[in-house]
């Protein structure tokens, strides 16, 4: 199979299991494993005997859209031993189009594997696979297992939650996910084959921004996520109830119809989901919803989280390399060889010329340089050290990055040359630990590259110890430079380190696999990194309080309801209706704290 995103490790291992029960499949035995010859990631495949052995079964695509929904790995079967019903269940990206986020899915046939259920999520919500992936590789899957009997699945695998930069500090070095979780799944309920898609909104203020006493209008799509002919059909009947568990949050309409959904259909809901959030609501706290969903072919329960607050922007560091020669790092850049094998150190440097810009950049060559030995390496770029304020909600990190390095041609996923960004955390406080590195994509709460999630590829295991094996990474081709941005919570008061980390195999470079190619490797520019914390628009100083200095300064604004508001005054349009009026200060008196 291919390279799983944020996995630190994939497997084409089979499960096997027996029908031990006595009904009228006693006997068979079941075969479930990953494969890739769709080439999309990898499809979870079923066969059986019913002659101990002997024969099995043409294979079967389990999983929701075989062949166009990324990968399923990890597949587990196991048969209960009084109902002879055969459960599979196994890990799942095809809930988004790119990045790590993941479900654990199951589906169950009670025909010795002729039809089956619809595919269902057994994971409370989809989840990262790439949290808490650390130097321990903490390898989720490694120990999935499954029993049934009674009527009910008991699934035990590894699943992660959101935390944070210092989480596992100080008692360990490692951080305190992936979990473990054992899934008890009834033999009752039916479940819909309905997903969440990107919910959108429209708010009192119109920034695009949750905010204190804003009225939010919710359009929630949901999604016909299974198209194999295997068990493809529409969902009728459609409706659902919109709920959350924050105490300064009213819902005031949160039940809506929706059409029915087709086969890998989307459709939308009728009416808007509507909540209005107190002028007391702390901006910055994220808000907990979900959307039960009921129809005629069953129920979905769809959590999901939005942000809150303005945000407020501090730099702490902003690097374009402009201010040097090619060449030459900036003052409190430096270039740290990590391994190497059978070469000299090859450092980091800058350059104006690669990926067709005349702009100054880090750079690393992807090249073979050298005869007669391996050109295997890792070399990081370490930044300056970064004092994080005590006061920051999160921190936003930005940066360009283009590369062209060595992919495999016959998959989507797997590469042998890249980067990655790790982030040192300078003020450790752990027995014997003078500092901890992490990925950032093991505690990250939102990361693109471009318009896609997370890194776009991911490197192989290796026993080569001058290679980092098993790590997302920025490489194949980027096709010209891509913007990343990163919300990376729990940093607040810690003095850090970005460091950039590139790793190259023992052979061939970009030119192996894209022959027109001058020259090869990989390139970070233009960083700017934010501390950020949350406010209400109507703190106009920015600082953190509505008090009299912001009263003054929306009161010289304030022209009534005929009067088109000026572009300075603007930001005091907190209804954005065009006008400061008296409804605006309304909104003002209710959030002002003196």
């Amino acid at each position: 199979m291919d390279q799983v995103l944020g996995n630190d490790r994939v497997a084409n291992f089979p499960s096997l299991a027996v029908d031990m029960s006595a009904g009228p499949h006693s006997g068979n035995i079941y075969v479930v494993y990953s494969d890739n010859g769709a080439h999309d990631g990898a499809d979870v495949m079923f066969r059986r005997s019913a002659n101990q052995g002997t024969t099995f079964s043409a294979p079967v695509a389990l999983n929701s859209r075989p062949g166009t929904d990324r990968a399923q790995w990890f597949p587990e079967v196991t048969v209960d031993t009084d109902t002879g019903r055969v459960w599979v269940f196994y890990y799942d990206q095809g809930i988004d189009a790119s990045g790590d986020r993941t479900e654990t899915t199951a589906l169950y046939s009670d025909d010795g594997g002729a039809t089956w259920s619809n595919p269902f999520p057994i994971s409370s919500r989809p989840f990262h696979a790439g949290y808490g992936n650390d130097s321990s590789q903490p390898n989720p899957g490694d120990y999935n297992q499954a029993v049934a009997q009674s009527g009910q699945l008991l699934a035990a695998w590894a699943g992660t939650h959101p935390i944070g930069f210092t989480d596992g500090l100080p008692a360990s070095t490692s951080f305190t996910v992936p979990d473990v979780e054992v899934t008890p799944v009834p033999e009752g309920p039916t479940f819909a084959p309905l997903s969440l898609g990107d919910p959108r909104f429209v708010e009192t203020g119109g920034d695009g921004i949750i905010d204190s006493d804003d009225r939010v209008e919710l359009t929630l799509p949901l999604r016909n996520f299974v198209t194999n002919t295997l068990n493809a059909s529409s969902v009728t009947g459609i409706s659902a109830t919109f709920s959350t568990t924050c105490p300064d949050a009213t819902i005031l309409d949160g039940v809506s119809s929706y059409p029915a959904a087709a086969a890998g259909a989307l459709v939308e809901n009728v009416s808007p989901f509507v909540l209005h959030l107190a002028p007391a609501f702390v901006p910055g706290t994220p808000l907990e919803l979900t959307l039960e969903v009921v129809s005629d072919q069953g129920t979905a329960s769809l959590p999901f989280t939005l942000a809150t607050g303005t945000p407020i922007f501090t730099p702490v560091l902003v690097e374009n390399f402009n201010g040097v020669s090619p060449g030459s790092l900036p003052s409190g850049w430096s270039a740290v060889n990590g391994a190497h094998q059978g070469f000299a150190v090859v450092p980091w440097t800058t350059n104006n010329t690669f990926c067709g810009t005349s702009s100054n950049a880090a750079f690393h060559q992807n090249a073979n340089d050298g005869i007669g030995a391996a050109p295997t390496r890792w070399e990081r770029l370490f930044s300056p050290r970064v004092a994080v304020p005590a006061d920051a909600d999160y921190v936003v990190l930005e940066f360009d990055v283009c590369y062209d390095t060595e992919d495999d041609r016959d998959f989507n996923v797997l590469a042998y040359d890249g980067f990655f960004l790790r982030i040192n955390d300078l003020l450790t406080p752990a027995p014997n630990l003078t500092s901890r590195s992490v990925l950032a994509e093991a505690f990250e709460e939102e990361f693109t590259t471009g318009s896609i999630k997370h890194y776009p590829k991911h490197l192989p295991r290796s026993n080569n110890p001058n290679y980092f094996e098993d790590m997302s990474a920025w490489a194949g081709d980027s096709g010209g430079p891509k913007h990343v941005r990163m919300r990376l919570p729990g940093m607040a008061g810690r003095t850090v380190q970005l460091r950039f980390e590139y790793t190259q195999d023992e052979s061939f470079t970009c030119t192996n696999v894209r022959p027109d190619r001058a020259t090869c490797g990989v390139q970070v520019d233009n960083i700017a990194m934010n501390s950020v914390v949350s406010t209400v628009p109507a703190d106009f100083d920015q600082d953190r309080d509505v008090d009299s200095i912001d009263y003054a300064a929306l009161r010289i604004c304030v022209q009534g309801p005929s009067v088109s508001r000026t572009p300075a005054c603007a930001p005091k349009d907190l209804d954005n209706d065009g006008h400061i009026d008296l409804l605006d200060f309304a909104r003002f008196q209710r959030a002002f704290s003196p």
